[in-house]
């Protein structure tokens, strides 16, 4: 529909003819005089103001967290690693490294000894080897994955605030309530007219702050999907006091994320500006016989769309004097509001009374103990205290208490006791729910209970038989080491023996080596005096016939 505008003139002509018919109307009319009456003896209370916000929002916040995302973003790309020494148990075959704690493991654990050889080499089956891998959810890094967590959450918060709290604007309001009796009846009537402007100061500014938030929360959230987040997604995230290690302190990078840390922990809110300034307007006799026509045409619609009953049958009642209608003073007021009125924590209402009602009654429940009560009665006479404390404080707190009855007329009594009957109505309803709350709370914990009991049943039968198995296990385990401790005595027996039978052999070889030596030495010897023997002979036997053939040649001579 097309935005049409008129005249002051055509506004002045309209309005005059509707109030002037409505006005000369009610007056020649009985019934119209008497709902004027009743309205205008009413008392009134008139909010008559127009109130301007102007919002600016302090993001010095987001120049803390830019200056530093570089920093991040070089720790991500560059992360601190750890080496961290693995020891296992694997097939010979499989080990790539063994050092002396292999040795040591072994010689400890003699059933991973496959065979002893014959030359005394030992085999093992498995072998304690340790391998070295790089760590990266260390301490540090850790941090740095929790610190971007935290970010993301602060600037989340911050930006559903500002989503909702851009605009400045500007509002002209009028609220007129009047309360009034009409054949004893209470009737209440309320007219609430609100015009609001949106105002362009400094939109500009704020968009831009926006905007500015926007980017540097989708920066944040970028950082999520890196190699780094992905890497420590299952590592689990750091609490409060961070440890200041060597390298939070000392590294220049890690000191600006611990210094942003702790400028996280101040801020706990969104720094908002509002500029609000507030001018009261006065509540003219003019506007307020304008407001008493609408009020009397909407209580006689009302009136005849419903039908109520005897509405007409006290048009005698005298007319009363209309009292002072209750209005704001004329003022012109200019706030300027600069704090955290933006709490971003949620936090419980009434705690501190929560608290000491809780305490308060935990002490009644201790000093039943103590005087000797069973616990299920302790519980019964301390909850039936709570009843009673609640069935005092309402009857006060939605104002049907007794005592407020004594100053009221015959009316107002009438009106005081439908009230109550309404209100106990209400707290018998909600007790009534409450009592089919607990019902179903009851079935839910007895439900809970025959759950617990089964899967603590099943636990403990699931733990007898893994004890069962375990013991199986190690029985079976303790049988092939025993066996195995029995071949090996076994094998170590008939490797001594055949040792100390090689080591006989070898003495028998040794003597019989020995033996033939003498025997041949003898031999040589026996032979060596044959052969002197012979050479003596014959070198007798040769003397001799040197003698012969001189004796010879001497009777040869002779001759």
């Amino acid at each position: 529909m097309a935005k049409q505008d008129y005249s002051a003139d055509e506004l002045t002509g309209y309005y005059k003819q509707v109030y002037g018919a409505i006005e000369a109307r009610t007056q020649s009319d009985d019934y119209g005089k008497y709902i004027l009456n009743r309205v205008k003896s009413g008392q009134k209370t008139v909010f008559n103001k127009t109130q301007t916000e102007i919002r600016n929002f302090d993001m010095s916040f987001l120049d803390t967290i830019e200056s530093v995302y570089p920093a991040i973003l070089k720790i991500m790309r560059d992360p601190k690693k750890s080496i961290r020494y693995e020891e296992e148990i694997v097939a010979v075959e499989k080990a790539k490294k063994v050092n002396s704690e292999t040795v040591r493991h072994l010689s400890s654990h003699t059933q991973l000894i496959k065979e002893i050889t014959k030359e005394g080499d030992v085999i093992p089956s498995k072998v304690l080897t340790t391998y070295a891998e790089e760590e990266l959810a260390i301490y540090e890094n850790r941090f740095i994955k929790s610190l971007v967590k935290r970010i993301e959450m602060f600037l989340e918060r911050r930006y559903e605030v500002m989503k909702v709290s851009l605009e400045s604007f500007e509002t002209q309001k009028l609220n007129v309530n009047n309360e009034f009796l009409i054949s004893g009846q209470k009737v209440t009537v309320s007219i609430d007219v609100a015009v609001k402007n949106d105002l362009t100061v400094n939109a500009e500014t704020t968009k831009e702050q926006y905007n500015r938030l926007l980017y540097i929360r989708e920066m944040i959230q970028g950082l999520k999907g890196t190699e780094f987040m992905r890497a420590l997604a299952k590592a689990r995230d750091v609490v409060p006091p961070i440890m200041k290690t060597n390298i939070i302190m000392h590294n220049p990078d890690f000191k600006l994320c611990y210094g942003l840390w702790l400028y996280l922990d101040k801020v706990d809110g969104i720094a908002t500006n509002i500029d609000v300034k507030e001018k009261s307007y006065k509540y003219t006799p003019v506007l307020d016989s304008d407001m008493n026509d609408i009020m009397a045409l909407a209580v006689t619609s009302f009136i005849k769309n419903r039908e109520i009953d005897g509405i007409y049958t006290s048009k005698s009642l005298p007319s009363i004097k209309a009292p002072k209608p209750l209005q704001n003073e004329e003022i012109n007021l200019e706030l300027n509001l600069n704090a955290d009125n933006k709490k971003l924590e949620d936090y419980t209402m009434n705690q501190i009374l929560l608290d000491q009602t809780s305490q308060y009654f935990e002490s009644s429940m201790k000093g039943m103990q103590r005087t000797g009560n069973p616990y299920n009665e302790s519980i019964r006479v301390v909850y039936r205290q709570m009843l009673d404390m609640l069935d005092q404080i309402y009857p006060k707190a939605f104002g049907v208490s007794d005592e407020e009855l004594e100053s009221k007329n015959l009316y107002e009594q009438l009106e005081f006791a439908r009230r109550k009957k309404m209100i106990f109505n209400i707290v018998r309803q909600q007790k009534q729910m409450n009592i089919l709350r607990m019902a179903k709370e009851e079935k839910r914990i007895e439900k809970l209970l025959t759950t617990l009991q089964d899967k603590i049943k099943l636990q403990e039968k699931r733990e007898k038989e893994r004890l069962e198995k375990q013991r199986i296990k190690e029985e079976k385990q303790r049988l092939q080491a025993i066996e195995k401790e029995k071949a090996l005595q076994a094998k170590r027996k008939r490797l001594e023996e055949e040792a100390i039978k090689k080591q006989k052999e070898a003495e028998r070889k040794a003597n019989l080596k020995r033996k033939s030596s003498e025997v041949s030495d003898l031999v040589k010897q026996q032979q060596q005096k044959n052969r002197a023997r012979e050479l003596a002979m014959k070198r007798r036997e040769h003397l001799k016939e040197l003698r012969n053939q001189g004796a010879m040649s001497e009777e040869n001579s002779e001759e």
